[in-house]
């Protein structure tokens, strides 16, 4: 699975479903339920992937808007107020 599967939005019993399957094919030694814990995992993966990816994606284009905003602040300063947003979003959707 490439890093853009984990960008769109995928229904996740049928990845895990689909998964699975191909992991039985590829390994037909391995039980069903060793299968699914391996979907399960490529699963976990794919999340980091994508919250990676939006991280990133929100660092970058805040940055740039900042940078835009205050020319006088240095590209290190725009990048760590931009973080320290992002921290403060993900701490309100953990509330």
């Amino acid at each position: 699975m490439t890093v853009t599967a984990a960008i769109i939005n995928i229904n996740i019993s049928n990845f895990l479903f689909w998964t699975s399957i191909a992991n039985h094919i590829d390994n037909p030694n391995l039980s069903r339920a060793q299968c699914m814990k391996n979907a399960l995992k490529e699963l976990k993966e794919l999340k980091e992937l994508k919250v990676e990816h939006m991280l990133r994606s929100f660092i970058r284009n805040k940055s740039r808007e900042i940078k835009k905003k205050y020319p006088e602040y240095t590209t290190a300063h725009c990048i760590k107020v931009s973080l320290s947003e992002w921290k403060k979003q993900t701490d309100l959707y953990k509330l």
